[in-house]
């Protein structure tokens, strides 16, 4: 683990910033021996499994569902798009959709009941769309395409919401199964449930947490630093998410 460590680009920023603190120390520079000291423990921080964990594992563990969440299998199943990448040279849609994207459609064909519908949503660009491809990926794993119905517009959570109420009203079906990572869950959730729909989710539907060991976790690692930075992201959105509410 410690060579594989050694040998990743971060490992080497790292150093290298332990370099120039080094000679700028040596150099009576302290300032930028001071600076770049601390640059480098932000950034080593930042990337270690330890802190973008322990960050995850709190954004991921703050939603449960509500009591009237049964078993009723019947519930439209409204599966969220998660990202993808429609210019790569593969016609596959496992190639094109992003992991959380995969991962959410082969939860939502495992669910449901003969008389369940699924909704797939989400945009695209190339001529792909979230909701084709995970369409796709439903059909794969046994999901009837008649019981698809894609929604192919939409770019943001927000427009998520807006768009399947245009499709399926909260008097029709004022309960939904909603599909999402365990990351977004609780602010999906949120936007649903402000658009009218009493909202049971999948918990643990593509969880970035993994039980960080040290002391290898807390050394930095590109890894972490994508996970810190889902986090980050995340949290910003959830931020912005309660502002707009409060100034409503």
């Amino acid at each position: 683990m410690l060579i594989n460590w050694f040998v990743q680009p971060l490992t080497l920023l790292c150093l290298w910033l332990v370099v120039i603190a080094a000679i700028a120390a040596r150099s009576g520079v302290c300032r930028v021996a001071a600076l770049n000291l601390l640059t480098l423990t932000l950034v080593w921080a930042l990337a270690t499994p330890e802190l973008s964990n322990r960050w995850i594992q709190y954004l991921e563990s703050t939603r449960e569902n509500p009591a009237s969440c049964d078993a009723n299998n019947a519930r439209p199943v409204v599966v969220l798009g998660g990202g993808m990448n429609p210019w790569i040279p593969n016609s596959s849609p496992r190639q094109r959709l992003n992991r959380d994207s995969l991962e959410r459609a082969i939860a939502a064909s495992q669910m449901g009941s003969a008389e369940s519908h699924w909704y797939t949503l989400g945009a695209g660009a190339n001529g792909h769309t979230l909701a084709d491809d995970m369409a796709e990926i439903l059909i794969e794993n046994g999901v009837p395409d008649s019981a698809i119905v894609r929604e192919r517009l939409s770019r943001t959570t927000q427009e998520n919401a807006n768009n399947f109420s245009r499709i399926v009203s909260p008097d029709d079906a004022p309960t939904i199964q909603l599909v999402t990572s365990a990351l977004h869950v609780q602010r999906a959730a949120a936007i649903f449930t402000g658009a009218g729909y009493t909202v049971c989710h999948l918990p643990g539907v593509d969880s970035l947490y993994s039980v960080p060991a040290p002391p290898t976790s807390l050394l930095p690692y590109l890894n972490g630093l994508e996970k810190t930075t889902a986090a980050w992201r995340e949290q910003l959105a959830r931020f912005k998410l309660a502002v707009r509410t409060a100034l409503r």
